[in-house]
């Protein structure tokens, strides 16, 4: 099943780190994203830089705690995304199982559904 999340970090919401999680609505939300990746086996992650230390956490678990998961990520240059601007834990997740990333190097601006078909016929 495809799952489509939109991922806001607290970090970017209120400039603070992931142990904000647990305040507020930001834990119910927090909850629902973990609960929400625990019954997809495909994440399509579209305008998410992976800099926010607690999604990554959750979203290598996720990774890692099956071997159907994958991520399809949609941006103009994913590879420099991964292996420059993500945090560590994506990097090393993309270093020991890159088959699990699956790139369509557009913007969102030109994506169409065309594009996705054709990631998810290949999984």
């Amino acid at each position: 099943m495809l799952t489509t999340i939109v991922v806001q970090s607290v970090s970017t919401i209120r400039g603070t780190c992931h142990y904000e999680y647990t305040e507020d609505i930001f834990a119910d939300v927090y909850c629902q994203f973990r609960d929400t990746l625990s019954n997809t086996d495909v994440v399509l992650i579209v305008g998410y830089s992976f800099g926010d230390k607690g999604i990554n956490n959750v979203l290598t678990e996720w990774l890692y705690s099956d071997p159907t998961h994958s991520i399809i990520i949609v941006h103009p240059d994913p590879e420099n995304l991964i292996k420059v601007r993500a945090r560590t834990a994506i990097r090393k997740a993309y270093s020991f199982i890159p088959t699990k990333f699956h790139m369509i190097p557009k913007r969102v601006e030109s994506l169409n559904w065309i594009d996705i078909e054709t990631v998810l016929e290949n999984l």
